[in-house]
């Protein structure tokens, strides 16, 4: 009581005693406050009953350990168990040579692979067959570089659906700057792919008849005028009108004169070639 405040006596009082109660060691873990800097730390004490050669209770022996750093790094560690379960990114994480150590749960969930599965294994095995060993040798490249690559990368599930991800690569080295671990986190991106796709078609297509627009067609109709001069012949250009659409329009309603292009776009598809083009510039 003459060291520390009140409370934390009265707790190592109580350890004390139950020691002694007890007849043998116990292990306890409290923290202290350092009167001198006031430094908070937690104390691993080992506490054991001393007798004399008659057997009557001396005191007790305790013996106390600073574990406040490897307290300290064990809550870090299951924050970072928390981290690494909870992420929605899948985790995994290799040996030096590649070989899976552990995956979190969206690795799970998004390949399909359990844990089991894929621990022990090379992630070559998910590979897509995508790209080709050019890709591949700039990407170890970067990492041994620079410690990390990232990049878009196409890979296969366990069912052999090959789907892309956006995938980011880090090396982790010890002390020594040997390299022990390489981490791999991975977001599944067929949805924005999927997005992107639809308003690169919605950009360049009209939303009514899914035909070429203006845009694409004059982008279109400069390559085929470049090639015709390049090979020194000549290509057709056909503008269709509707007559008397408008009346259509006003007669039997819009619905009706869209059903009517939509019809029209599908016949004008089945009367020309492959290579030639049917777009939508405007209106009718």
């Amino acid at each position: 009581y003459n060291y520390i405040d009140k409370e934390q006596a009265d707790f190592i009082r109580a350890s004390d005693l139950k020691s002694i109660e007890s007849g043998g060691e116990i292990v306890s873990e409290n923290w202290v406050t350092y009167a001198k800097d006031k430094r908070k730390v937690l104390l691993e004490v080992t506490r054991t009953p001393v007798y004399d050669s008659a057997q009557q209770l001396i005191g007790v022996l305790g013996i106390a350990h600073d574990i406040t750093k490897r307290a300290e790094t064990e809550a870090k560690l299951r924050q970072s168990a928390k981290v690494f379960e909870s992420t929605l990114e899948g985790v995994f994480i290799t040996d030096k040579n590649s070989k899976i150590l552990d995956v979190n749960q969206s690795f799970i969930d998004i390949t399909g692979y359990d844990r089991q599965e894929a621990i022990g294994v090379n992630p070559n095995v998910f590979s897509s067959g995508k790209h080709d060993e050019d890709f591949f040798k700039g990407m170890w490249s970067s990492i041994n570089k620079t410690g990390k690559w990232r990049g878009e990368i196409w890979n296969k599930r366990k069912d052999q659906k090959i789907f892309p991800m956006w995938l980011t690569i880090s090396t982790v080295k010890n002390e020594n700057n040997e390299v022990i671990n390489y981490v791999a986190v991975f977001t599944d991106i067929t949805e924005i792919k999927q997005s992107q796709s639809e308003l690169n078609f919605l950009a360049h297509h009209d939303a009514l008849t899914s035909l070429p627009n203006r845009l694409f067609f004059n982008q279109k109709l400069d390559k085929a005028l470049n090639h015709a001069k390049r090979i020194d012949s000549k290509l057709a250009i056909l503008f269709i009108d509707l007559d008397r659409f408008k009346n259509i329009n006003d007669s039997f309603g819009h619905t009706a004169g869209d059903h009517l292009l939509i019809h029209l776009s599908e016949r004008l598809k089945k009367t020309v070639r492959l290579e030639d083009t049917i777009s939508r510039i405007s209106g009718d």
